[in-house]
Order: C-alpha cells, then structure tokens, then sequence
C-alpha cells in the first residue's frame, strides 16, 4: 500500500483515477486554483509521485474520458463558482487540450463539486436548476 500527503484538497470534491500507456493517475481538485495528478508507479512497493499540476480556477470535480479505456485520456473540469468554463487536459502531461472556448462560451450557474459526463461523443454537465447542458465534444 502507498500513501502520500497532498495540500489544500477541496473537500467535499470527486476525485477521478484512470490508467494510460505511461501508467495509472488520479486527479483532483487541489484547493480553488489548480488540478493536480499523481502517478502510481509501477515499482515494488508501488509509490505516488506528483505527475502535473495546472492552474485553472474554479471548483469543479474533474472526470476523465479515454478513446479506448487507456489512450489519449483527457482530464475534463468545468471551473465551477471560477472562471465558468470546460477545460480539457492532456492525462499524462497536463498540457491544455480545450482552454474554455471562446467569449460567448461561458457555462452559468455551475456550482463546486459538479462533475460532467461523455456519452455518444457529447459532454454532459448538469448544473444545479436545470434539466440539462449539452457540450459537443471536440
């Protein structure tokens, strides 16, 4: 078993874990103005090592889509009561994939701890009071 000690986890958040070529990660939330992954490695005993970190406002619970259940992993968070928008990241780099979109693309009444779905190539995210927000997934 590993363990290791984190700072300024928001609590109450979702965290999400999931598994690439380069190896098996979990993402959270790290306070209201970053995400942050560490890597489980592959040693004997296994240790967790800090993968990335970005600075993204906002306090939104991050979920993690795949194309096939390992490869091109994107981390997705919504900056929830932050900046109100998606933000998609590279799963083993952290490099930005989709930084919000463009000015008119804000995402309104979001509210911390929401996190989103992907079914048949559309993102889903639900704030509180409403029935439904569809994201097309780029």
């Amino acid at each position: 078993m590993a363990s290791a000690n984190v700072a300024n986890y928001v609590t109450g958040q979702s965290a999400a874990s999931y598994r690439t070529p380069q190896g098996t990660y979990f993402v959270f939330r790290n306070g209201s103005s970053a995400v942050s992954a560490y890597k489980i490695t592959a040693t004997n005993p296994p240790t967790i090592v800090p993968a990335w970190s970005v600075s993204q406002t906002g306090k939104g619970s991050p979920w993690v889509t795949t194309t096939d259940g390992t490869n091109n992993a994107i981390v997705w968070v919504v900056g929830a009561e932050g900046d109100q928008r998606l933000h998609g990241y590279n799963g083993d780099t952290g490099a930005v994939i989709y930084a919000g979109g463009g000015p008119n693309e804000l995402m309104a009444n979001t509210r911390k701890w929401n996190t989103g779905i992907v079914a048949r190539a559309r993102i889903y995210f639900a704030p509180p009071g409403t029935k439904s927000m569809l994201l097309p997934c780029r």
